[in-house]
């Protein structure tokens, strides 16, 4: 599903998208950073859904007001970050810098 090329962050995935409106699903391409595609599979897995699923409603959800697709997605990987009370800390290890995970 992810295609990353060397020396870029940015990772380029395809996504089923459900258009409620149409009631057509069509594949799209979306560029998310590594974090927030195994973010993304984490919520999908706790939520029992798939990432394809977690995209159309992100994408159609009434909150999601930005303005392209991929800003909806990555806002609502944010937005669930924020409300599930985890906060996340960079720490310093001996040898390399670390996120560690704090929950409330």
């Amino acid at each position: 599903m992810n295609q990353k090329i060397e020396n870029q962050s940015l990772i380029n995935g395809n996504v089923t998208i459900y258009d409620p409106v149409s009631q057509v699903k069509h594949r799209t391409s979306i560029r998310l950073e590594a974090l927030e595609w195994d973010t993304m599979r984490r919520i999908c897995g706790i939520n029992s859904i798939s990432i394809h699923d977690f995209c159309s409603l992100a994408n159609s959800h009434p909150s999601r007001v930005e303005h392209s697709r991929t800003s909806r997605i990555r806002s609502a990987i944010l937005q669930y970050c924020l409300d599930s009370g985890d906060i996340f800390s960079l720490r310093q290890n001996k040898d390399k810098q670390e996120w560690q995970r704090y929950e409330c």
